[in-house]
């Protein structure tokens, strides 16, 4: 019977529960305050051991896993004793020289609203020489040494610092470094991964050998006509439109008098003056890789439109190899009414166009005008000359191909094979040009 009822609750068969009693617990203060600071200071050690791992490589690791089991006061002690702190391995932040003890912005800040950033060690190099923009601040990128206060490395290079070393000593970069100095710009010594991507933000991803230029924009010259050139050795002259004081007093290329502006050449005293007129060509490498080569062969100056012609981007400078720095480049603003003055003036114009292309185009223009189209050969002779080059894809406007005095063209080799029928317009530019310079030479017994 007393088996049978052990299995009953207490509470069914009217008996209480024995109330069993336990010793009171008591938490002492002190030791609660204890606590809390050993577990700040294993929090804190713990933090400090994430950051050092990356200077200390797998040793480091090893060495600060926290022991397995217990976790008593002596294998915290011990295993604390392992990590490397502060005291122990100081940091690179703490060994830099103080004045670049400062945050890393998450962008290049303006100067001006209208600055631009110049990246690439000749595109810099050529804007400090050039003068012609505002300077404001150059951003050198450093190997990670220099944090420390030297220059180069003086311990053995391992696979990281190499990777990470983005700053090549060449003899052109301490050229940029030193004409910097000269010219009072400042200097502004970075280094480390943050700063690279933030120099490649702001080359928007392109190569830019750890320089980067704040700068003012490159200043305008917009011109109404070309003045006339009556014989081959004067000097190139052109009507002068609106242009700001600041871009005349920065603009060192130009020869500003009143309304007339003196375009430098470097031309043979045979030889009339040779221009390109660049007919809404978008592509900004494009642009900067005709400048480069215009300014190679000998072009007196550029004609680019106010509106539909790629802007003068740092990406068209670091094409140009930093030729669009001293090329002179004019702007124009209404291209028809610039074209039929200049015409009057005695300029010839001349359109680049596919050979297949001429024909028909001879015949409207001599319909139109009851005159008889130029031959390019030997034009250079008797004429100054201006070559239009048309849109990558479109070409030349139909309006712009009425207005031109002549055509030239470059014959394909295999125009019944494959489905290249035309050229890079930049290339296509370096190629005519330096067929009207063949087509124009010195009279025997001259220079």
């Amino acid at each position: 019977m007393q088996s049978l009822l052990s299995n009953v609750p207490r509470t069914l068969l009217g008996l209480k529960t024995p109330t069993v009693y336990q010793p009171a617990r008591y938490i002492s203060l002190t030791g609660a305050i204890e606590k809390g600071l050993r577990e700040a200071q294993h929090g804190a050690s713990k933090h400090e051991a994430r950051y050092a791992i990356p200077q200390h490589g797998d040793q480091a690791r090893s060495a600060i896993r926290e022991p397995r089991g217990t976790r008593g006061e002596d294998d915290r002690r011990e295993w604390q004793r392992k990590i490397p702190t502060r005291d122990m391995q100081p940091r690179e932040e703490e060994e830099r020289p103080a004045q670049y003890r400062v945050g890393v912005p998450t962008s290049l800040p303006y100067t001006t609203a209208g600055s631009e950033f110049i990246y690439g060690t000749f595109s810099v190099l050529s804007a400090l020489k050039a003068g012609r923009r505002k300077l404001y601040k150059l951003y050198r990128l450093r190997p990670p040494a220099y944090g420390k206060g030297l220059d180069k490395p003086t311990r053995a290079r391992t696979r990281a610092d190499q990777s990470e070393e983005l700053w090549d000593d060449t003899e052109a970069q301490e050229d940029v470094y030193n004409l910097a100095k000269r010219t009072r710009v400042e200097v502004k010594d970075v280094w480390g991964p943050d700063w690279h991507r933030i120099l490649s933000k702001a080359a928007t991803g392109r190569p830019h050998n750890g320089l980067v230029l704040e700068a003012s924009p490159l200043p305008k010259l917009p011109v109404t006509s070309l003045s006339p050139v009556d014989r081959s050795s004067d000097e190139i002259t052109a009507a002068v439109g609106w242009a700001s004081q600041e871009d005349q007093e920065v603009n060192r290329t130009f020869d500003i008098r009143g309304k007339i502006a003196t375009i430098p050449s470097v031309r043979p005293s045979h030889r009339y003056p040779f221009m390109l007129l660049l007919d809404c060509i978008t592509d900004t490498g494009n642009f900067g890789a005709i400048v480069r080569s215009a300014w190679f062969l000998g072009v007196d100056a550029i004609l680019i439109l106010e509106h539909g012609t790629a802007p003068i981007a740092s990406n068209s400078l670091k094409a140009s190899a930093g030729a669009l720095e001293y090329m002179p480049i004019l702007h124009v603003k209404n291209e028809r009414a610039f074209v039929k003055s200049s015409r009057e003036n005695g300029w010839k114009f001349f359109a680049a166009d596919a050979p297949s292309d001429e024909l028909p185009l001879r015949r409207r223009y001599t319909k139109r005008n009851n005159t008889r189209m130029l031959g390019f050969e030997g034009a250079l002779l008797s004429h100054p000359c201006v070559l239009v080059l048309g849109n990558e894809g479109t070409g030349i406007r139909d309006f712009m191909k009425s207005l031109v005095d002549g055509m030239v063209g470059i014959p394909n080799a295999r125009p019944h094979a494959g489905d290249i029928d035309s050229l890079n317009v930049s290339v296509a530019a370096a190629l005519m040009t330096q067929r009207f310079f063949d087509s124009a030479p010195a009279p025997r017994g001259s220079e």
